[in-house]
């Protein structure tokens, strides 16, 4: 089985691509007191709003325990172009109730990244958010980061006692979505409507609208979920009546929102050339409140407005390129700004790419090699080169309906927790349903204001430095962070005016510590540790509940035992390694000048005859808390001023006695550096270097006043179960396999002919199988294929 190898810093195919320029030249002017009021109505690109992500996932249900294998795509929110400033992504796992009960961090290339999370197995069955942004993306409001939702089954409740939607209750609430806003007299329109019962479940019904004299005017039925969309035309200005009947024949009535006696609506419409919109006006018979403005303000981009006479022209042009990609608000409003029709509108411009998807066989055995061939071109057929994540699951954990398909590369909140069986052909005609308003309209950061910075470098940890008496910030304090182990990997910073400190560090899986002063000095301290995903929670939508499909709960049962099945034979399998991390980092000082192995020289009692018998240029002076290292300069006639900082197991210390007490048995290597090493306005004046035999900081009782903990760095490479059938001794094995997910790939590299093949193994279980293909070319373009094959005995 072919696996993907590590991630690629920059992928050749991305090279020269404009977007980092771009960043480059809008960053000083977006860091010079902008307007951060991103309200809806078109500023929200004055707060650096410059970065988006897609997030793809390699099914849509779990189970409790199971893993979730994710890929992150970067992207400029202007140009959608790959490539960003920020090379971390955060991803976090959030239930009903806004609350994250999983947070990763991963490491990216700024175009592309993966990683991987367990969903813990307490888990209640029901709908989660997948939620990843970056540091940079704090300074959005909140419905910007990219959603997904994916659905989690707990197998230790009965499916059978999950609710269902009840085809025999009445509606007791509904929901009305006008498409523009209002309804108007004589003017046709669509409405949408969302039916539940006094449980708050949606509820299958029938209905009528109808006038104050029971004339119908309008008839409809809702999905399984509730939702119904239908046009209508009120003939009268006043109330209009829908009435609501169940799979009994019971009624009951309801009042619509009332309908204006005058006014307008329109309709958003593609135009023939690439990127061109029109706006279509419908207004009543003797409409005359001229001129009108249109206002198209995308979230990302500023406003364009438009002045359109409805007597003369009742269409409003926007040409190619002058309007953005992605969400806006479109308004129509009266000379006096007074809002007569507004809705959001989802402008794609940009062709699909066209992504070939073609299996070896479309029937294969048990345990037999299935080899996928993959090609991306553009409508008119030439090669595109790009990134494509690949998954081979079971059809009962994919959502299939008309909108997942088309929701999938709309991220947004409102979008992700909608559901519906509503099969429509563009994703406008559902966002007739969904509301991002609130989220947009609320910015978390004040005007002007840059408080999350681009990590572009590696993971920012950050904190205040506070005097332990006062709690007052420190300023001018030189720090440094520290990692424990048997590579000094030492980061050096100074506090600003109001104690802040931000270290860069690019470090894998969970890592121990330790943040203190570069030297103790006088006066006690601590550290106040920013948490990364710790900010206040903006966010309307939630994931809602889970209502299975009912045909589909044998299918989903068979995954649940296969699992169980799994995670009992899970060890047994072999597994294929996605790379994450770039392997060993080396020293932060470089090599040294002297290395002394103390496994070379006979053993001596303590670290202090080492210094003084074997260590040439190092001596010590003084005693007790006037003991100080002396280090000969490598260069004639050059003198420290200065003793050399020690550090033990990657970490300073300055109690000097103690290290010069800790047992020569227990000490590896020692290594000098003997010249000033210099980090910003820091000066290190030589460095000795003591590595344990351990590595881990115990043979020194560690001061308990200075930050040392346990933190979670970016995920490291991961597993996918991938067993290797090719030896027949294997082929024959007795261990049962019994995967739901069969092929895991977060980013297939395209040649230059857009071609690319992958293989895997099939497992014990026969039945229909998903290849789901989602590609990211260099231009932009996104395209989503998914194909079938069997597999029978």
């Amino acid at each position: 089985m072919k696996q993907p190898g590590k991630h690629k810093r920059l992928p050749r195919f991305l090279k020269g691509l404009p977007f980092q320029v771009l960043v480059l030249l809008m960053l000083p002017a977006s860091l010079s007191g902008q307007d951060g009021d991103l309200t809806g109505q078109g500023s929200a690109g004055k707060v650096l709003n410059i970065e988006e992500i897609h997030l793809v996932t390699d099914r849509d249900i779990y189970v409790a325990g199971e893993q979730v294998y994710f890929a992150v795509s970067q992207t400029g929110r202007l140009t959608h172009i790959p490539g960003t400033l920020s090379k971390i992504v955060y991803v976090d796992l959030l239930d009903s109730y806004k609350t994250p009960v999983v947070q990763v961090k991963t490491g990216t290339d700024g175009f592309t990244g993966s990683g991987v999370f367990r969903i813990p197995d307490t888990l209640r069955t029901g709908n989660y958010f997948i939620r990843s942004f970056t540091n940079l993306m704090k300074n959005y409001p909140q419905a910007l980061f990219a959603y997904r939702m994916i659905t989690v089954i707990n197998p230790f409740r009965n499916l059978t006692a999950i609710k269902v939607p009840p085809s025999d209750h009445q509606a007791d609430s509904v929901a009305f979505f006008p498409e523009t806003g209002f309804l108007v007299a004589g003017v046709k329109s669509r409405l949408g409507v969302k039916c539940f019962n006094a449980a708050g479940d949606p509820v299958l019904v029938r209905g009528t609208v109808m006038t104050a004299t029971g004339d119908s005017v309008a008839e409809f039925a809702t999905d399984r979920h509730g939702t119904a969309l239908f046009g209508l035309t009120p003939p009268d200005a006043g109330k209009l009546s829908m009435t609501l009947t169940d799979a009994a024949g019971t009624g009951r009535k309801f009042d619509l929102p009332e309908v204006k006696e005058t006014g307008l609506t329109f309709q958003m419409e593609q135009g023939s050339r690439p990127g061109e919109v029109f706006l279509r006006l419908a207004t009543v018979e003797g409409f005359s409140r001229l001129p009108l403005k249109v206002l198209y303000a995308p979230v990302s981009f500023p406003p364009v407005v438009k002045e359109v006479y409805t007597a003369a022209n009742n269409v409003v042009t926007f040409d190619p390129g002058s309007v953005p990609e992605g969400l806006a608000r479109v308004t129509v409003t009266d000379p006096e700004g007074h809002e007569l029709a507004s809705r959001w509108y989802w402008h794609n411009s940009v062709p699909s790419a066209r992504l070939n998807v073609t299996m070896s066989s479309a029937v294969l055995s048990p345990r037999e090699k299935g080899g996928v061939t993959l090609k991306m071109s553009d409508e008119t057929g030439n090669p595109l080169q790009g990134i494509i994540s690949v998954s081979v699951v079971k059809p009962v954990l994919i959502n299939e309906s008309r909108f997942d398909e088309l929701a999938r590369n709309v991220q947004l909140p409102s979008v992700q927790s909608f559901r519906t069986e509503i099969d429509k052909p563009d994703i406008n005609d559902f966002l007739v349903f969904c509301d991002e308003n609130g989220d947009l309209r609320s910015a978390p950061v004040t005007k002007g204001e840059i408080a999350y910075l681009p990590e572009s470098e590696g993971h920012l940890v950050t904190g205040i430095v506070r005097d332990i008496e006062t709690d007052e910030p420190l300023a001018g304090e030189e720090l440094t962070l520290s990692v424990v182990g048997r590579t000094a990997r030492c980061i050096f910073t100074r506090s600003d005016g109001e104690g802040r400190f931000s270290f860069p560090v690019i470090e894998y899986g969970r890592k121990e510590i330790v943040i203190q002063r570069l030297n103790p000095g006088k006066g006690g301290y601590y550290i106040d540790l920013n948490d990364p995903f710790l900010f206040e929670m903006r966010l309307s939508h939630v994931p809602g509940p889970y209502y299975p499909d009912t045909t589909r709960l044998r299918e989903l049962n068979e995954a649940i035992i296969s699992m169980q099945v799994s995670n009992i034979y899970d060890p047994f399998l072999k597994k294929g390694r996605v790379r994450l991390s770039g392997g060993s980092f080396p020293g932060f000082y470089g090599e040294p000048d002297r290395t002394v192995l103390l496994s070379d020289f006979i053993q001596l009692s303590t670290l202090r005859e080492v210094f003084k018998e074997i260590v040439p240029g190092l001596t010590t002076s003084g005693k007790d808390e006037n003991l100080t290292l002396n280090l000969a300069n490598r260069y004639p006639g050059v003198i420290f001023n200065a003793p050399p900082i020690v550090i033990l197991d990657g970490v300073p210390v300055y109690d000097l006695e103690k290290v010069l007490d800790i047992p020569s048995s227990q000490i590896e290597k020692v290594e000098v550096l003997s010249a000033r090493y210099f980090t910003g306005d820091i000066i290190l004046n030589g460095i000795i270097n003591i590595v344990s035999q351990k590595g881990d900081l115990s043979v020194l009782d560690f001061d308990r006043s200075v930050l040392r903990q346990e933190y979670d760095m970016m995920l490291d490479g991961y597993d996918v179960a991938a067993p290797d059938y090719s030896a027949d001794s294997i082929k024959m094995s007795r261990i049962p396999d019994y995967r739901n997910t069969l092929y895991w790939n977060p980013a297939v590299m395209t040649a230059a002919d857009g071609a690319a093949v992958v293989e895997f193994w099939t497992s014990d279980e026969a039945g229909e199988y998903y290849v789901i293909a989602e590609c990211l070319t260099a231009d932009g373009r996104r395209a989503r294929k998914v194909i079938t094959f069997s597999v029978k005995r």
